[in-house]
């Protein structure tokens, strides 16, 4: 039977989950067998039936038991015993020392370090000519001219709140500012 160290900063339901999984997982536990009922395991470990149900949900939770109306809580009869928990991390060190002994990948013969391209393969002049031409199509984008902001828009949301809201507006009731700052200005 597992015991509960009171003096452990684990809480016991914690500590209760950790001992039933790693039963369950050393094969203690056969798949289908019942566990015992909440009230037994709760008197035996002087712990109260709610850390006992808690512990048992977890493993409900994590696929390791299965819970049937009225009977109690069973051992997932498609949980694996072998080559799976507790075996685990014996089989993974050889696994592990078998990876770090293999030898590094030769190194690459391409720098793909950022920032490191060769300044010879960047279209720079290309770039400039585009940046140029956009900059020129731009004529008007920066006026400031109406106060309240594009018309177009203005008139685009009008007809929007219009539709979608049923909110009467015209665009000279709209006003488009960039902060609240600008709204009481």
């Amino acid at each position: 039977m597992i015991s509960i160290e009171r003096s452990s900063a684990t809480p016991a339901y914690v500590q209760l989950y950790e001992g039933l999984r790693e039963d369950i997982v050393r094969g203690i536990y056969e798949p289908d067998a019942k566990l015992p009922s909440v009230r037994y395991v709760a008197e035996e470990l002087g712990v109260s039936r709610n850390t006992v149900d808690k512990a048992y949900q977890q493993l409900y939770a994590e696929g390791y038991v299965v819970s049937r109306n009225r009977s109690g809580y069973y051992v997932d009869p498609a949980m694996p015993t072998e080559g799976c928990g507790a075996d685990w991390p014996g089989r993974s060190e050889g696994i592990l020392a078998e990876m770090l002994k293999a030898p590094a990948d030769p190194p690459v013969p391409y720098d793909f370090f950022y920032g490191s391209l060769p300044t010879e393969l960047f279209p720079a002049e290309a770039l400039r000519k585009a940046v140029g031409e956009a900059l020129c199509s731009l004529e008007g984008s920066n006026d400031y001219s109406d106060e309240f902001g594009l018309l177009s828009l203005r008139e685009s949301l009008s007809g929007y709140l219009g539709r979608a809201r049923s909110v009467r507006c015209s665009a000279g009731q709209i006003a488009i500012q960039s902060g609240t700052r600008d709204g009481i200005e």
